[in-house]
């Protein structure tokens, strides 16, 4: 009667595989205007380019982007840049390729002031095994960038 139950354990925390420990997907209404969005690069992060990570996870979803190097330019006060993404990310020590932890937060700039839309936070636990043993930086921005923007993938689901 145990093993069931056991099996039953691990299967769940295998298809959780890369589930952020707390998120908030960006709204479907908010998702029909996301079409551009500016990058602003994170020099301190753990991992500075994995602002080309995101653009390249951002594509997926055709999604254009730019990346901002300057948190200062102008140019995010600018109507191209409409929605911003900010970043941080820690990695393990020796494994370059694998996120230990990341948030991610999404920014609508407006007339009237800015708000978050969305934004994420993951941690890496032992149900990431797969990232540690094949780090794959990519595959595991994709699985973020996905969850940050799961209605726009059910959209997708839903066209005709």
């Amino acid at each position: 009667m145990k093993t069931p139950t056991l099996a039953i354990g691990a299967c769940a925390l295998l298809l959780s595989a890369c589930g952020a420990t707390s998120s908030k997907s960006i709204e479907t209404q908010k998702q029909t205007a996301l079409w551009h969005v500016c990058i602003v690069e994170n020099a301190k992060a753990g991992l500075p380019q994995w602002s080309h990570n995101l653009a390249t996870s951002l594509k997926k979803h055709n999604i254009s982007s730019t990346i901002i190097r300057n948190p200062q330019t102008p140019e995010l006060q600018s109507e191209s840049c409409r929605f911003t993404l900010r970043y941080n990310v820690i990695t393990p020590n020796g494994l370059p390729n694998t996120l230990r932890r990341a948030s991610i937060r999404m920014v609508e700039n407006t007339d009237q002031g800015r708000a978050t839309v969305g934004a994420l936070n993951f941690k890496l636990r032992g149900q990431h095994r797969q990232y540690i043993q094949n780090p794959n930086l990519q595959a595991q921005t994709d699985a973020l960038v996905d969850e940050l923007l799961a209605s726009r993938s059910k959209q997708k689901e839903n066209r005709p």
